[in-house]
């Protein structure tokens, strides 16, 4: 019988997990109103909403940098595990406290993206290295179109047994069974893909310094503008994300109902699939990796900034449309890069650097998005994005031309520590 190869076998992993995922979310906000009562009810509900994100923005330099010394396939199962137990909790969870201690632990354990991603360099050849990111990206797309079709479907399930049940326990346990699959096949199926004799030297102490991993990552002369980048592109992407269900459901022009706006939300997996799958894959035959970061951060500023110009449904596709195209070209030629500019024994830690960046942005983009709509109206958190990609092109134009006079493989790796 023929075996999966490696890179199949981890998006394959990645792709189940994130279908928890997307279970999930579309009913956090429900949840999260409905369990936080009292009189600081607003601060309950964002520090539910954030809690995942936070922990994850500690946590996964240290999961990075742990994938470094014991291998991928460790951490890989534990993230799993922690999967499991954080969702189970969320679906039998009737308190606010309960809720926030699965929410908080599912951000703790989230290091399946920063291992994945590292698994994915190890097995991939460094110039392939953004076509290999492209699959987790096509993962992420597809588990986020479809984890809200499978979670719409187990609460119509639920609703021939909704005497005595809470809204999220069929989606929660769901979720839960989804990764305890998940963890049984890569547990069985999914090989090691760092040796001994390539991992990093076994200091605990090493492992469990965030900040230094961030400090070294942020000073290097290509990595830090990358992950500057990745940060920025994270941020106005989160701030859109929160900002559109308001938006097409307030503005007169538009009046969405609740399930067109999830079909939006799928549409936009699906793209982000195709192209992080199939299209950024056939560019990189042609264009490097730093033309397709300028270009996709370009996009994604155009399609922020002509966004609210015409509310109507087909602005509002065709906008989405040029956004996820920016979207799935940059992000997986800037991880590449970030990948391709790492020695093999940092992967891991380089890596969960650029996560960590991701999930403050997924922090910061609510609360910018909250605030712009307030004070200028519900319009400007999508100019206000837009302006702010125009900062990531300068910054991607920028680690072109120094890219230009030091090639990536004259920029090795960090310090010795």
């Amino acid at each position: 019988m023929r075996r999966l190869s490696p890179r199949l076998l981890i998006f394959l992993t990645i792709f189940i997990d994130l279908l928890g995922f997307g279970i999930v979310i579309p009913i956090l906000s429900y949840i999260a109103e409905e369990y936080a009562v009292g009189p600081v009810r607003e601060l309950k509900v964002g520090l539910l909403m954030a809690s995942y994100s936070f922990f994850q923005m500690v946590f996964a330099p240290v999961w990075g940098r742990l994938s470094d010394r014991v291998g991928r396939r460790p951490i890989l199962l534990l993230s799993l595990t922690g999967s499991v137990v954080s969702y189970a909790l969320f679906g039998i969870a009737r308190s606010y406290a309960l809720l926030l201690i699965a929410r908080s632990f599912a951000g703790v354990c989230g290091a399946n993206l920063t291992a994945a991603q590292a698994y994915v360099a190890d097995v991939t050849e460094p110039e392939k290295r953004a076509s290999g990111m492209g699959l987790v990206g096509m993962a992420f797309g597809l588990g986020f179109a479809l984890g809200p079709v499978l979670g719409a479907g187990l609460s119509l399930l639920q609703g021939a047994f909704r005497e005595g049940l809470a809204e999220q326990t069929f989606p929660g346990l769901g979720a839960a069974s989804l990764c305890l699959v998940n963890l049984i096949w890569a547990a069985v199926a999914l090989p090691e893909s760092l040796p001994p004799g390539r991992r990093g030297p076994a200091s605990a102490r090493g492992a469990l310094a965030p900040l230094t991993a961030v400090r070294a990552a942020l000073g290097h002369a290509t990595i830090g503008p990358l992950v500057g980048v990745f940060f920025v592109a994270t941020l106005a992407f989160s701030n859109m994300e929160v900002s559109l269900g308001i938006y097409g459901k307030i503005v007169p022009e538009l009046k969405m109902t609740t399930r067109e706006i999830y079909v939006l939300f799928i549409y936009i997996g699906l793209w982000l699939a195709f192209m992080n799958g199939y299209v950024v894959r056939k560019l990189l035959n042609y264009l490097p990796e730093t033309i397709l970061v300028i270009a996709g951060t370009a996009l994604q500023s155009l399609a922020l900034l002509i966004f609210p110009v015409v509310p109507s449904k087909a602005c509002v596709y065709i906008s989405i449309g040029i956004l996820c195209v920016g979207q799935g070209i940059c992000v997986p030629s800037l991880l590449g890069l970030v990948s391709r500019t790492t020695a093999a024994t940092e992967q891991g830690r380089t890596l969960g650097v650029t996560q960590s960046a991701s999930a403050m942005a997924r922090i910061l983009g609510p609360m910018l998005a909250t605030a712009v709509w307030k004070l200028l109206g519900i319009a400007w958190p999508f100019y206000a994005g837009g302006l702010i990609m125009i900062g990531a092109v300068g910054m991607a134009i920028l680690t072109r031309r120094r890219l230009i006079h030091q090639p990536l493989e004259a920029a090795l790796s960090f310090p010795p520590r």
